[in-house]
């Protein structure tokens, strides 16, 4: 994404990992005039692969406290944002499908926050890690953010992002293309493909 500041939170990085974070950053210079920091993180969670599958796709809202930020737009790390967007001008912002069971009401895969959020951010990452703990599994970050939606949604301004904002289908003109390589193989050789063009 050339016309925004970039952040990219490292869990448990090989040394390898750190040594290419220069290069990473070059690499970015030579396309955008904005900033790409990095953060890093060692744990030791669990042996089970589940476990720490959760923590890894739940990890990035538990780093917020962390920055001093005006605004903010979460993502996968295996998303390609396909157009340019402007911020909402509310303080939070989500990707949201009435239609489906909870958790999947929501989209943990795009969600947006401002400075003026704090309360939501805190609330939602004590639950999180009250989710995780408890043992809560797959969509914990989901869950907890629809349960935070439902309590903060009269209380503070929420932008609804339109559906095809975030699709796994370049057909749906999405601003974020998200990468299913285990559910759809048709989108893993689109994505694949875009991968390739943008990386080269």
């Amino acid at each position: 994404m050339k016309s925004k500041n970039l952040h990219i939170h490292f869990i448990n990085p090989s040394v390898k990992d750190i040594e290419s974070v220069s290069e990473i950053k070059l690499d970015f210079k030579k396309y955008s005039s904005q900033d790409l920091t990095c953060s890093y993180e060692k744990i030791n969670i669990n042996n089970n692969d589940i476990i720490n599958k959760v923590y890894y796709a739940s990890s990035r809202y538990l780093v917020q406290d962390f920055f001093s930020i005006s605004k903010c737009l979460i993502v996968d790390i295996d998303s390609i944002f396909i157009k340019n967007f402007d911020f909402p001008s509310e303080d939070l912002g989500f990707v949201l499908e009435p239609h489906n069971v909870i958790p999947l009401t929501v989209k943990a895969g795009c969600f947006y926050y401002t400075k003026d959020a704090k309360e939501f951010i805190k609330f939602n990452n004590r639950l999180i890690r009250h989710l995780f703990y408890k043992g809560y599994g797959w969509f914990t970050d989901q869950f907890s953010l629809i349960v935070s939606y439902e309590k903060f949604k009269y209380e503070i301004s929420i932008f609804k992002f339109a559906e095809n904002f975030l699709s796994k289908s370049i057909q749906d003109h999405p601003v974020l293309l998200v990468n299913k390589k285990n559910e759809d193989k048709e989108n893993s050789e689109e994505f694949n493909k875009l991968y390739k063009e943008y990386s080269s």
